[in-house]
């Protein structure tokens, strides 16, 4: 299939041939030729056209604009066929460009197509070696010769040259050299520059070892050169003796104020990023950092506070009082640098990196004004930014906890928001003015009291917004890597910060307090609460439950960001509360089998009973949460039950216990203790006189309550506790009860009517109490007799 493009291509060389077209039409060429990728086709044979008319156009000072234009596009979008084929050709005709006389326009777009060729032709190797024999050679006495109106053009192209093709400029290091200081002397350098005098490390002899000779050396002269500059700034101020240097990259400066302070201070910030960008470069080999020293510097600078300079204020020292802050952030940003390039292998000066964020939050708190930007903001949002990236990068073995109350005080000092304060002033009148003689006008109290207070201020809703969102960040991550062993307290102080701001957010949704006015702090909140109710703290209860309503309730938040975090954390939450999977800690279902052995009146053929022993089972399905077994003791006791009904009701796995004993009319006044072998022995299931079997079948115990001797009988494979009341009793219900289906009965007579009255009544003795009054069981004997002599004929 046919390329589309091939057809426009042909169109668009068309029209640039065409004279008088307007910079606008120029202007939408060039945005169809991007859109489209015009220049992209990879049959060279259709871009054979356009790439003579670009050739013409180089070769011809009134359209050499429009073929660097066109040259610019086809270098960035040609395929790697036409590029091989017409390298060399671009960089004879871009030299042509620059050592005409021509405009400072197309010089400034030939160093960028030019910086652009040579690094995409650095991965060719029969190109690398030609340039670097027969076109760098020629190119670097032009560029190190170029005008203050496109040298910042020049020195990008530089960098890329010293970047690609170190061999060849190896040659031009002095020069080189000499041009980036001029450069960077200057009281805002390029980025281009700094980075340009941080290569310069690699241009020395092509063993690895002598580039990393080059490398330290680099190092060691920048960190002279800054210790040098805070010698001269810091004069008579340092107490404790500090390293004397007197190596420096750049001139002497001035004795005289006020441009001494103002021309060390940019100096020190420029060979700061000059370290900071020979740390961050990536290197052909290791090299040796040299860590202690860079701490060194930066302990130095951040040692002269705002207090120290204030405490006996001169000139020089209010002077240097207003270059503090721009000291601190590039020290800083140094610190950070030095961070992100060793990474855990800064841990052995743990201890010292963390004093040194606090001494810093420590020197910057001030008391914050209401809606209007706090002092000393930026060197304290730089320590917050440079402790996110050492959280980041050690994570929770770098042992800020043992700071925990002193950080989290500076950092809740910034997330907690102003209170907007009114204070009312009065004049008050001593008692012994004399009377006004003249008679003032009375005014209204609310008209009085109103002159002063005015609703209209001048005031920023998202003021110190950015020291916020990066202390908030720096809270969220302290959480994630030390929530669970923060002290109690401190972490409890922590989510109720953090819930309350969110309320009062919610609360005032289109007038949010100061500096929750930014979609990013709020942003920031949300994210440090989903922290605090992911973290599983000892002692402290977990938000979560909280934290769903507020998540729920921040899906309504302006900010569609804020939104989406919301949507997020509450997903992670429900996820916590309503587990998709079976949780490995919940609650077991366990299964009891309870084996009651129950006694049983039988008839033989002479009309004697024999009492026989009949297993009766129950089971009950209980859950098991602690894993431990239960202890169920079940006593049969008689009761009179008058016409109230005032009991308690009986739980579901009693009725079935009931339902199961009860079925055995022979069981009465008697207490039948139920054990599980497996649990202990509570309290309430303690009956005396108790005789256990060897077996693993649940014991059953029968004990009568009347005093009297004790006697024993073999049941089965278990002993019963028989005393001669019991026997007595026994014999006496065989001859005057009669069994009823179901439960056993006792038929009281009155009036000649007779009443049935349940004389079982099973019970827990873990979950009923006794709610009628008991009758002894040598009572209810007695009362049995008495019906016998009533009523003889009752059988």
């Amino acid at each position: 299939m046919a390329d589309y493009r091939d057809n426009v291509v042909s169109g668009i060389l068309t029209f640039t041939k065409e004279g008088g077209n307007s910079s606008l039409d120029s202007h939408n060429m060039l945005t169809v030729i991007d859109n489209h990728q015009l220049f992209g086709i990879q049959k060279a044979s259709y871009l054979q056209d356009t790439i003579g008319h670009i050739h013409s156009c180089l070769n011809t000072a009134a359209n050499r604009y429009d073929g660097l234009v066109l040259l610019e596009r086809l270098v960035s979008q040609c395929s790697t066929e036409v590029f091989t084929a017409n390298v060399n050709t671009w960089f004879k005709l871009l030299l042509q460009v620059l050592q005409s006389h021509g405009d400072v326009q197309e010089k400034q777009q030939s160093c960028q197509i030019l910086a652009e060729m040579l690094a995409t032709s650095s991965s060719f190797p029969e190109i690398n070696r030609e340039i670097s024999a027969s076109i760098i050679p020629k190119f670097l006495p032009l560029l190190l010769a170029a005008t203050s109106a496109w040298q910042e053009a020049a020195t990008r192209c530089l960098a890329s040259c010293v970047s690609h093709f170190p061999g060849p400029c190896r040659v031009f290091r002095s020069k080189i050299e000499s041009m980036m200081l001029r450069q960077l002397d200057r009281p805002s350098p390029s980025a281009a520059s700094i980075r340009c005098l941080s290569l310069l490390a690699r241009l020395g002899p092509s063993q690895v070892a002598k580039q990393m000779d080059g490398w330290m050396e680099m190092c060691r002269v920048l960190l002279s050169s800054l210790n040098h500059c805070l010698s001269c700034l810091y004069e008579s101020l340092e107490t404790d003796e500090v390293p004397t240097s007197e190596e420096n990259i750049f001139s002497s400066a001035p004795d005289t104020e006020p441009g001494r302070s103002n021309i060390l201070t940019v100096r020190y910030k420029t060979l700061g990023m000059c370290l900071q960008a020979l740390l961050g470069e990536k290197h052909p080999s290791s090299v040796k950092i040299p860590a202690q020293d860079i701490l060194g510097v930066v302990c130095r600078c951040l040692a002269i506070n705002y207090r120290m300079l204030l405490a006996r204020p001169t000139t020089d020292r209010i002077r240097l009082f207003s270059h503090l802050p721009e000291l601190h952030k590039s020290s800083l940003d140094l610190l950070t640098a030095l961070i992100m390039s060793c990474r855990t292998q800064l841990l052995p000066l743990s201890d010292l990196i963390n004093k040194l964020f606090l001494q810093c939050l420590t020197f910057t708190h001030l008391d914050p004004v209401y809606a209007q930007e706090r002092p000393l903001s930026i060197p304290r949002e730089a320590t917050y930014s440079s402790l996110i990236h050492w959280l980041k990068v050690v994570g929770g073995v770098c042992n800020l906890v043992t700071e925990e109350k002193e950080l989290v005080k500076e950092v809740l000092h910034d997330v907690t928001p102003v209170a907007d304060t009114l204070k009312l002033k009065g004049s008050l009148k001593c008692s012994f003015d004399p009377p006004p003689t003249k008679k003032k006008k009375k005014r209204g109290g609310y008209q009085e009291l109103s002159e002063g207070i005015s609703s209209h201020r001048k005031m920023s809703h998202t003021a110190n917004s950015i020291v916020t969102s990066s202390a908030l960040q720096v809270l969220h991550l302290f959480v994630s890597r030390f929530g669970d062993v923060l002290k109690d307290k401190i972490y409890q102080d922590i989510i109720d910060c953090v819930v309350s701001t969110i309320m009062l957010i919610q609360q005032n949704i289109l007038e949010a307090p100061v500096p929750y006015g930014s979609a990013k702090c709020r942003e920031g909140l949300y994210r440090t609460l989903l922290a605090c109710s992911l973290q599983t703290h000892p002692k402290v209860a977990s938000p979560l439950q909280v934290s769903l309503m507020l998540f729920r309730s921040g899906l309504q938040d302006p900010s569609i960001e804020v939104s989406y975090i919301c949507q997020e954390a509450l997903t992670v939450c429900e996820c916590l509360v309503h587990p998709r999977a079976p949780c490995l800690r919940g609650p077991r279902l366990t299964q009891t089998t309870i084996t009651v052995h129950t006694a049983v009146a039988d008839a033989d053929l002479n009309g004697n009973n024999i009492t026989t022993v009949s297993p009766q089972t129950s089971t009950i399905q209980s859950s098991d949460t602690h894993n431990s077994s239960e202890t169920i003791s079940v006593t049969d006791k008689h009761k009179l039950e008058s016409a109230s009904t005032d009991h308690n009701s009986v739980d579901q796995s009693d009725r079935v216990l009931s339902e199961t004993v009860a079925k055995d009319p022979n069981i009465s006044s008697s207490s039948v203790l139920v054990t599980n072998r497996a649990a202990p022995e509570s309290p309430e299931s303690v009956v005396e006189d108790e005789v256990t079997s060897s077996d693993g079948v649940d014991d059953v115990v029968m004990v009568d309550k009347t005093a009297g001797q004790e006697t024993c009988e073999e049941v089965g494979d278990q002993k019963s506790v028989r005393t001669p009341e019991l026997v007595a009793s026994e014999v006496e219900k065989e001859q005057y009860s009669v069994p009823v289906s179901g439960s056993k009965m006792v038929e009281e007579m009155e009036s000649g009517e007779g009443k049935i009255v349940p004389s079982t009544s099973i019970e827990s003795s873990q979950q009923i109490e006794s709610s009628g009054q008991e009758m002894r069981s040598g009572e209810v004997d007695a009362m049995l007799l008495s019906f016998v002599d009533a009523e003889p004929d009752s059988d």
